[in-house]
C-alpha cells in the first residue's frame, strides 16, 4: 500500500503561525488553570492540599451560584419577566427585586472571589 504525495500534509501547512500558537497558548492556559479541579475525588488529607481542594469547590459554587442569580436579573429587567413572590401572592417591584439580586450576587460573589484567591494563592502541593 503506497501513500501518495497528495494525502500527506505539507511541512508548510504544519508551520506556527501567529494565531496558531495564540490559539493554542490560550487553551494551554486554560488547561493549566482548571488542571488540578478534580470534582469527584476525595479530600486529601489535612494540609494546604486540603485549603485548595476546598477552594475550588467554592470557586465551582460561586460560580455557578453568581450565574444563576444573573440568569434571574436578566429575566426580570431585560426580559420583562417579573419574579414572583409566593408568601405575598405578587410580583416583586424593581427596587424589591435589585435589593434581592444585589443580596444573592453578594453571597455568590464571596464564594467566588474566596475560591478564586484560594486557587490563586495556595501552594499545589
Amino acid at each position: 500500500m503506497t501513500v501518495s504525495a497528495s494525502s500527506r500534509p505539507k511541512a508548510d501547512s504544519l508551520k506556527a503561525t501567529p494565531l496558531w500558537s495564540s490559539g493554542k497558548s490560550v487553551i494551554n492556559i486554560v488547561m493549566g488553570f482548571f488542571s488540578d479541579f478534580r470534582i469527584f475525588e476525595r479530600p486529601p488529607k489535612p494540609g494546604p492540599r486540603l485549603f485548595r481542594w476546598i477552594a475550588w469547590r467554592w470557586l465551582a459554587l460561586g460560580f455557578l451560584f453568581t450565574s444563576l442569580i444573573l440568569v434571574f436579573a436578566i429575566s426580570h429587567f431585560i426580559g420583562g419577566e417579573p419574579i414572583y413572590y409566593v408568601n405575598e401572592k405578587r410580583n416583586l417591584t424593581d427596587a424589591e427585586a435589585w435589593d434581592m439580586i444585589l443580596m444573592f450576587l453578594s453571597g455568590g460573589g464571596f464564594f467566588f472571589i474566596a475560591g478564586l484567591l484560594g486557587v490563586l494563592y495556595l501552594p499545589e502541593h
